[in-house]
């Protein structure tokens, strides 16, 4: 059974320090926030290709340019009506 992770806070997100190594900090649904050592914070999508049966990550772009909550409603993340 799948884990249900707890979607990240704009306070999580604006506050996370870099490390000694890259991490990521999970919001849900494939999203994700790829903190680097240099300072540097990238949202990133992580999905399943179907084709191929691979797991691919596509960057949506950087933090603070794409806020939490544009990078949430990104049409590719965006879930079917």
């Amino acid at each position: 059974m799948a884990r249900i992770t707890k979607p990240l806070s704009a306070r999580e997100v604006s506050e996370a320090k870099p490390k000694d190594k890259e991490y990521n900090l999970y919001d849900g649904q494939g999203l994700q926030l790829r903190v680097k050592p240099s300072g540097k914070r990238v949202w990133v999508f992580n999905y399943f290709e179907p084709f191929t049966k691979r797991r691919r990550n596509l960057t949506l772009g950087d933090f603070p340019d794409l806020s939490l909550a544009l990078a949430r409603e990104n049409p590719v993340i965006a879930e079917p009506s």
